[in-house]
């Protein structure tokens, strides 16, 4: 394990530890108290319920579900995309878009479901925007592009499958929308600053 990490850029491994961390700690609970309660305080209400604390917003995309397949499968593609991210943007950028990610990962879920009693937790969307940012680089290379959508929709399509419950899926859907929105507006972003800072030596 070790070794594998340390190939890990440093961003990207120190938000996979807090993820791991946070979910073993959450497991560990699970067996003394009801896991439900952790998610009620750390997971993220809608803005209109009553419940709704602001730090939900930060919190909740370190909270994974027990079952140990949510936090796999996001930490899979985390460990994909999000390295080549910051090879190519630096530490904190990768930090702030994680966290950006996540935040309008939220507000999807939010305006979308727009009930009192509904809560999100996970980092799908912040996952989401990594790879959304990862294919539009790369949308010259053709082959690349193809094979990624192709196992991103594989893979959305059996986590899919396990979405019993269909205000589950709303909100996992409303959360990945937020972490494509994300994406596309940090890439933009990165754009945009090439650009201008292109401009001053012109």
């Amino acid at each position: 394990m070790k070794r594998i990490l340390s190939k890990i850029t440093p961003a990207v491994k120190h938000l996979f530890l807090i993820n791991i961390f946070v979910y073993l700690i959450i497991s560990v609970l699970d067996n003394i108290f009801d896991i439900r309660s952790s998610i009620e305080i750390f997971g993220a209400y809608t803005l209109i319920s009553a419940e709704f604390n602001p730090i939900q917003i930060l919190t909740y995309m370190f909270m994974h579900d027990i079952n140990v397949l949510h936090i796999i499968g996001n930490m899979i593609f985390f460990l994909l995309y999000a390295p080549n991210f910051e090879r190519k943007y630096g530490y904190r950028l990768t930090v702030i878009s994680y966290i950006f990610f996540g935040i309008m990962s939220y507000l999807c879920f939010s305006i979308g479901i727009n009930r009192e009693h509904y809560v999100i937790i996970g980092s799908s969307g912040a996952v989401i925007g990594f790879c959304v940012v990862f294919l539009f680089n790369n949308l010259r290379n053709w082959k690349k592009i193809i094979y990624n959508v192709l196992v991103l929709l594989l893979i959305w399509g059996i986590y899919s499958l396990f979405q019993k419950i269909e205000i589950q899926y709303h909100i996992t859907a409303y959360g990945h929308l937020g972490g494509v929105i994300g994406g596309i507006i940090i890439f933009l972003y990165i754009q945009y600053k090439r650009e201008h800072i292109n401009s001053l030596f012109i």
